[in-house]
């Protein structure tokens, strides 16, 4: 989504950080540098980008700036968290089983593969109306492939979060006799997060003539018409 780039049923489970209390005056220029970080990364990538172009953007001088984040690499990294939390918490409305402030799933107990499935369909629609969001994501992503590069620990982490808790949703769909015996979830799991990766590409490079959540819906009807067990409700 963007490329999670993706992103399909929650954020990623980043390592646990203390809570620091912010003032709102402090949150909003926090919330200012992060916004102004997503649009020049979209732009230049993450190498191609230097803090003080961000902090221009931003309106603030670079002291200023690194007031609030003491390097490029924090700032690259808590506007990625920042972008994944966004997807979580519009995903955690007035669902207990998800952590409030950064919407991520707590545990796998009782996720089941229609949600799975509902939650990537609500991921794709929102991304759809977040171009510049889904763009500097995507271009992370792949940019993370590189050694060394300062986000592949998080989009490790995300991987393996997403994957994980899409297993085993597909899992006990296949447990309880609604899904195929015969599938693997976990290369269901590698197939959802890969359309919706995929789809946003080609979304991005052509968005008059792809409509993500059309084509994104169409492919979860297929998906679920070819996993279902030939009992299921």
């Amino acid at each position: 989504m963007p490329s999670k780039t993706p992103a399909a049923t929650g954020p990623a489970a980043p390592a646990e950080a203390p809570k620091t209390r912010r003032s709102p005056k402090g949150q909003r220029r926090r919330q200012q540098i992060l916004d102004a970080a997503m649009e020049m990364f979209a732009q230049g990538g993450y190498a191609g980008t230097s803090i003080a172009s961000i902090a221009e953007k931003a309106g603030l001088t670079l002291p200023g700036l690194l007031h609030h984040f003491p390097s490029k690499m924090s700032l690259l990294l808590a506007a990625m968290e920042e972008r994944d939390h966004e997807t979580g918490r519009l995903l955690a409305a007035g669902d207990e089983g998800r952590d409030p402030e950064t919407g991520r799933l707590l545990s796998p107990d009782g996720l089941t593969w229609r949600r799975v499935l509902d939650d990537t369909r609500r991921v794709v629609r929102a991304n759809a109306g977040k171009r510049n969001l889904v763009q500097v994501f995507a271009i992370l992503n792949g940019e993370s492939l590189i050694e060394d590069h300062p986000a592949a620990p998080f989009f490790r982490r995300r991987s393996a979060y997403l994957l994980a808790f899409m297993r085993a949703a597909f899992q006990a769909g296949i447990d309880a006799g609604e899904l195929r015996p015969d599938l693997d979830p976990q290369l269901l799991a590698y197939e959802l997060i890969a359309m919706m990766d995929g789809l946003q590409i080609q979304w991005l490079r052509d968005p008059d003539g792809v409509d993500m959540a059309v084509g994104f819906e169409a492919y979860l009807q297929r998906l679920e018409a070819g996993i279902r067990a030939d009992d299921g409700d």
